[in-house]
């Protein structure tokens, strides 16, 4: 059996290993035939890496939810995300995955991954055991545990994706979305602040800030540094670590607690400290990326399926943006509807309309990885 991909204390709330892959046996004949038609169309490298740029790097935000961190002894262990494996497996192309919680017991829950590249006949799997336990031994509640298998199930994903398209492709991707996140030397001061408020706003002073990366104060923070913070945001929103994980408090730097009358109210049940979770990292990347009047404009073709217009010959499917695209394809329309259905952000490839009078013609309908405000993240 492979060695474990990670090695943490045992107390860990996390273990990843590699194990043999099970996806390629499943389906029968329907896998022969995924394999003959992945072969009839082979992927285009070139095309891959156009879309899979485009798609991780459209805004800062999504070049940011693709990036994690998890400081590990003053220095920080980076990769790419969840939201960026999502990415790269849709470009890709001719790939098969899936993931789920497969066992648990009164400590662990375990989920596992699997990718399988029907074109190179290449399949990975990872399993991720997370803990279901307080510090006090008591067990979560259902709820709970069905985000921790979740948030397992999805982390099982990415490094199964990972492990099957060859990093030669997409790294290179990575390192332009953290070009992205970084910024400029021109901006670098300004994103500098924004970054140490969002962390204050998540309860993070900037002294055990810099205490975590092993730096003697804020003047050492370098564009390096920003998108390594942005992705331990994005691990800590993940549940891969958490904010004290992350920045250990020195207890030589703590403050008095403030007057009762001062305090806000503590959460006190598990579903009220996931909601007060959620609104910090809300306000966190609020501050680090806040609205700005010289961001590039929207693009009219990506948003989210807003409602789907019936016709004679087919159907006019609108998107949240205002702008609509006819088909006559029913699996398009079967996709539109479904996106209804779960908000997630998506782009329209359309050919040109057949006279002015008509809507451009709805040729495919691409997800880029992420979700209408206000929708269920995972």
């Amino acid at each position: 059996m492979p060695k474990p991909s990670v090695t943490q204390p045992t107390d860990a709330v996390l273990v990843e290993r590699e194990v043999a892959p099970s996806l390629p046996t499943a389906g029968g004949h329907a896998v022969d035939a995924q394999v003959s038609t992945a072969r009839k169309y082979p992927r285009s490298i070139t095309t891959f890496i156009r879309r899979a740029t485009e798609l991780a790097t459209l805004t800062p935000e999504i070049a940011a939810s693709c990036v994690y961190a998890l400081p590990r002894g003053g220095k920080a262990i980076e990769g790419p995300s969840v939201r960026m494996a999502e990415i790269i497996a849709h470009a890709w192309g001719n790939l098969r995955i899936q993931a789920g919680a497969t066992e648990s017991d009164a400590k662990y829950i375990t989920a596992r991954g699997e990718a399988w590249d029907v074109e190179s006949n290449v399949a990975i799997a990872f399993e991720v055991r997370r803990r279901i336990t307080k510090s006090n031994g008591q067990t979560y509640d259902d709820d709970m545990i069905t985000v921790t298998g979740n948030a397992a199930a999805s982390i099982a994903l990415r490094n199964a994706v990972f492990k099957t398209v060859p990093s030669s492709f997409w790294k290179p991707i990575y390192q332009k979305c953290r070009q992205v996140i970084a910024g400029d030397a021109k901006t670098f001061a300004a994103r500098r602040d924004d970054m140490l408020k969002a962390f204050l706003v998540a309860g993070v002073t900037t002294e055990r800030l810099c205490a975590s990366l092993s730096l003697k104060g804020i003047q050492d923070l370098t564009l390096e540094h920003m998108a390594t913070l942005v992705g331990i945001l994005n691990a800590i929103k993940e549940g891969e670590t958490t904010i004290e994980d992350a920045f250990p408090e020195d207890p030589a730097t703590v403050k008095p607690a403030p007057r009762k009358s001062h305090q806000q109210p503590t959460p006190t049940t598990i579903m009220e400290k996931i909601e007060q979770a959620k609104a910090d990292l809300g306000r966190a990347a609020e501050a680090i990326f806040p609205s700005r009047e010289d961001k590039p404009p929207d693009n009219p073709r990506i948003g989210a399926v807003a409602k789907i217009d019936p016709k004679p010959n087919g159907a006019l499917i609108h998107l949240s943006t205002g702008f609509i695209a006819g088909t006559s394809d029913p699996n398009l329309r079967s996709a539109a509807e479904q996106h209804i259905r779960t908000g997630v952000v998506v782009e329209f490839i359309c050919d040109p309309p057949r006279t002015p009078q008509h809507a451009p013609i709805l040729r495919e309908i691409v997800e880029v990885g992420a979700r209408e405000p206000g929708s269920d993240d995972e």
